[in-house]
């Protein structure tokens, strides 16, 4: 098992503890993406900022942020490094599960360990 922050959909903290489907976002990810990312003036910090210990709920607008996140990650880490292709397969399925938590009007939570 690895250290991270779980996303799942969920409006609630008793939906979210119930969930089956969740986005690991690996730590040493967040590491490194915080680091890489930090002073270049990218808007990265929804995703780089989130708290490893603590939780949260992303709002209607928050989830279309980290959709266009998702799609910068994407185009962005290209290259066929190991750690591009984990960070392009994290974006590729938070990317997923935004796209379902808007189609079924629900929000994203988040989970630190």
């Amino acid at each position: 098992m690895t250290v991270g922050i779980d996303f799942c959909i969920a409006n609630t903290y008793k939906e979210a503890a119930k969930s089956q489907t969740y986005v690991k976002f690996d730590e040493k990810i967040h590491q490194y993406l915080f680091r890489k990312e930090q002073d270049t003036g990218r808007k990265l910090s929804l995703l780089t900022g989130l708290d490893p210990y603590g939780d949260k709920f992303f709002s209607l607008q928050e989830i279309l942020e980290l959709v266009t996140i998702c799609d910068f990650l994407l185009s962005e880490y290209r290259k066929g490094d190991i750690l591009d292709q984990k960070i392009r397969k994290f974006a590729k399925k938070l990317k997923l599960l935004c796209g379902d938590a808007l189609n079924q009007g629900k929000q994203i939570f988040t989970a630190g360990d």
